[in-house]
């Protein structure tokens, strides 16, 4: 599922939640009692645990921080793997300010980022859970994409791109030209990720919402029940 903005981010709702929107600058920073560099079994790898002694976030999750040095334009890919909680995974940037997050980007609810990191300086993995209060044990990795996982990171960034700015154009009430942006967004995450995944979930209703907008329910109904099914 694509948020809008991490505080309260379970808290979205209705069609801006399901437009799906990317990358969103300046995401506002709570103070943080541990950070952890990912270097406590290995160069890339960290095991830990969420708990009552982890940071809290606004809507009462829990939150590590783990960071690593990155640079400019390097590949990377992150993984955060738990059995014990819905995973939830963000990375900051060594400006402060929110680069990307995922939910369900590995397997089952497992989390998973592919991008090329925008600037060289310390990254912030921020280790969350989906829900409130969860807690359990998790496995952190990070290193380098491979070419084709960076071409594909590359594929997703523009599906996202799209995205934004099919939703500033619904914005303006300019709905046929939304339109076949939404439909490139659906098209490129249906060739990257399968018919099944989540992000494509998301695209279908985005196309969804824009036609029930426009009173075409019958070209809106069946884009959400393939939702749905997803």
């Amino acid at each position: 599922m694509e948020h809008l903005a991490l505080a309260g981010r379970n808290q979205w709702a209705g069609l801006v939640l399901m437009l799906g929107l990317g990358p969103v600058p300046a995401l506002a920073t709570p103070e943080i009692n541990r950070v952890q560099l990912l270097a406590q079994i290995s160069p890339t790898t960290v095991t830990n645990q969420l708990d009552e002694t982890s940071d809290t976030l606004d809507d009462g999750s829990y939150f590590n921080v783990h960071t690593f040095e990155g640079t400019a334009g390097e590949s990377i890919r992150i993984d955060l793997v738990s059995e014990t909680f819905d995973t939830y995974l963000i990375l900051v940037g060594p400006d402060g300010n929110w680069i990307n997050e995922n939910d369900d980007g590995g397997d089952g609810t497992n989390s998973q980022l592919i991008l090329a990191l925008p600037e060289s300086g310390t990254y912030q993995i921020w280790v969350n859970s989906f829900s409130a209060g969860e807690t359990g044990s998790y496995t952190l990795t990070w290193e380098s994409a491979t070419a084709a996982e960076a071409e594909i990171a590359e594929s997703l960034q523009q599906a996202a791109n799209l995205n934004q700015q099919a939703f500033a154009l619904y914005q303006a009430g300019q709905y046929q030209d939304a339109e076949p942006l939404l439909q490139q967004a659906l098209a490129i995450r249906q060739q990257q990720l399968g018919e099944d995944h989540p992000a494509v979930a998301t695209s279908l209703n985005n196309l969804a919402a824009l036609y029930q907008e426009q009173g075409r329910y019958g070209d809106a109904e069946p884009l959400y029940q393939q939702s749905l099914a997803i």
